[in-house]
């Protein structure tokens, strides 16, 4: 018998955002190869275990990076996650910013690049961005995390959506972009 998948699963373009799999699909990066990241059991309170635990560096910037994925210009994407801040937050420096970005040289953003707080209690981030360009396997989604950061990730999402699905959600808490239209 063939594996399915469920009807929700059809649109995502991310592969194993939840981490069930381990976390063979993600990468990090930081310039002094220090970034950790694995699966943790134990997601402090979050009740869809396992999660992806990540450890930045303790002297730069450091990047979890998704598998890569094609988009279509123009068209709307909503990106979801859950994360808990778990270390660090009291000293951090800069921001932590979630990025849709070319998948290679240049690395120029493709959307999406916006900063939000790093808290220690879990919470629920969504972006609403629109495409700028066309491709196909040529994005990534980055999250950004200041030097020394850590955290929990899960449940991370991209699914193309239509605007006016998302006008007509009930109680739907989504943070609009500034350059989507």
């Amino acid at each position: 018998s063939f594996p399915t998948r469920r009807s929700s699963d059809l649109d995502e373009l991310l592969t194993n955002g939840a981490f069930d799999r381990g976390v063979g699909a993600w990468g990090g990066y930081s310039d002094d190869d220090a970034t950790v990241l694995g699966q943790a059991t134990d997601c402090r309170g979050l009740l869809s275990s396992p999660c992806l635990q990540f450890s930045a560096s303790q002297a730069n910037i450091s990047l979890l990076i998704s598998n890569p994925f094609s988009m279509e210009r123009g068209r709307g994407y909503v990106v979801a996650f859950k994360i808990l801040g778990i270390r660090g937050l009291s000293n951090i420096e800069g921001p932590t910013k979630v990025i849709v970005r070319r998948n290679g040289p240049t690395y120029d953003s493709l959307g999406l690049e916006e900063e939000f707080p790093l808290l220690n209690t879990w919470q629920d981030i969504q972006f609403f961005y629109t495409a700028a360009e066309s491709g196909s396997r040529f994005a990534r989604l980055d999250i950004q995390f200041p030097k020394g950061a850590e955290a929990f990730v899960d449940n991370v999402s991209i699914r193309s959506v239509s605007l006016s699905s998302l006008r007509s959600s009930a109680n739907q808490q989504i943070l609009l972009n500034s350059s989507a239209t």
